[in-house]
């Protein structure tokens, strides 16, 4: 649960370092808080098939892993390769969560009443070596 926490929380401050204004800022979060809950949302198909492709797609994406998996692994036996694969999934997305956020905060900051489009964020600085 910790490298989820560490990717929601980067992920929310990208969020609030590229909107401009307070409602804009929730409008995008309720979009991104959807993919996390669609464990709960699809917690039929999950119990009645915990190994199937679906419960391990959405065990896999890293948005709805911590659920997905922890429902998983509550009810049937989870391979240990499969809980370490996701672990690695989780702490590889956490990192460039962060990186992305540290551009965003940068470009943020210079940037005044702008918007930080995606685009921006994940074009190479110039001027640096």
């Amino acid at each position: 649960m910790l490298p989820a926490f560490v990717f929601t929380s980067a992920l929310m401050a990208i969020i609030g370092s590229t909107v401009t204004e307070s409602q804009e800022a929730s409008q995008v979060t309720g979009l991104i808080t959807l993919p996390i809950f669609l464990p709960y949302y699809f917690l039929s198909f999950i119990l009645q098939n915990p190994n199937g492709t679906f419960s391990r797609i959405l065990s896999y994406f890293p948005m709805s892993a911590p659920l997905a998996m922890s429902t998983r692994i509550a009810i049937t036996n989870v391979p240990t390769w499969e809980i370490i694969l996701v672990f690695v999934i989780m702490i590889l997305f956490s990192l460039l969560m962060i990186w992305l956020a540290g551009r965003a905060f940068r470009q943020g900051m210079l940037q005044y009443s702008k918007r930080v489009s995606l685009k921006q964020l994940l074009k190479k600085e110039s001027g640096r070596e």
